[in-house]
Order: C-alpha cells, then sequence, then structure tokens
C-alpha cells in the first residue's frame, strides 16, 4: 500500500507488516504490545502462542 507520504508499506491481509529494531530471528519482541502488535507466523495468522504472560 501507499503510505501518505508516499513510500510503500509492505501489507498482509490489509494490515501493516513492521520490523521491530532490535528483534532477532525467533524474537518475539513487542509482541502484544497495546494488543496491537502480533508476531507473525509463516501463514500469515498472528502468532498468539509467545504473547507475554499477563501482568497480576
Amino acid at each position: 500500500m501507499k503510505r501518505p507520504e508516499g513510500a510503500k508499506q509492505v501489507t498482509l491481509a490489509g494490515w501493516p507488516l513492521y520490523k521491530f529494531a532490535n528483534a532477532r530471528p525467533g524474537e518475539g519482541t513487542g509482541q502484544g504490545t497495546d494488543h496491537a502488535w502480533f508476531v507473525v507466523k509463516p501463514d500469515g495468522q498472528r502468532n498468539l502462542n509467545c504473547l507475554p504472560a499477563p501482568v497480576q
């Protein structure tokens, strides 16, 4: 898709994809943040298995 400033943005099922700057392969850094950021599995689905433990 085209971003407002004119740059191209990779999407999956209409959702923009981003790379967390400090993430290494296999890490779920940022997973579940604000219930908006999710790691994507190879099949394009959200990876809900690497969510952080709930805060008590």
